[in-house]
């Protein structure tokens, strides 16, 4: 296992681009913090834009790391595990 090969890469950088403008904009600041770093959260806590944010960007590959409970990843049918 190698970070690069999870944190990086080409197709990684290409994802991430097309949601950066969304992310900034977004007033959740902890969403903006772990999406520079490659990770998100989902929780029923956040607004609903921010978590379809979030699983938009998970399912592109924009970030690579999602922790959220069992529930709600089967609730939004994320390949997550």
């Amino acid at each position: 296992f190698v970070w690069e090969d999870l944190l990086g890469g080409e197709e990684f950088e290409a994802a991430r681009s097309n949601f950066t403008d969304r992310v900034n904009k977004s007033r959740n600041k902890q969403l903006q913090s772990h999406f520079e770093h490659g990770f998100g959260m989902h929780n029923a806590g956040m607004l609903r834009n921010d978590r379809k944010l979030t699983e938009q960007m998970f399912a592109a590959g924009a970030i690579r790391v999602l922790c959220c409970t069992a529930t709600l990843a089967w609730g939004i049918n994320l390949p997550a595990h």
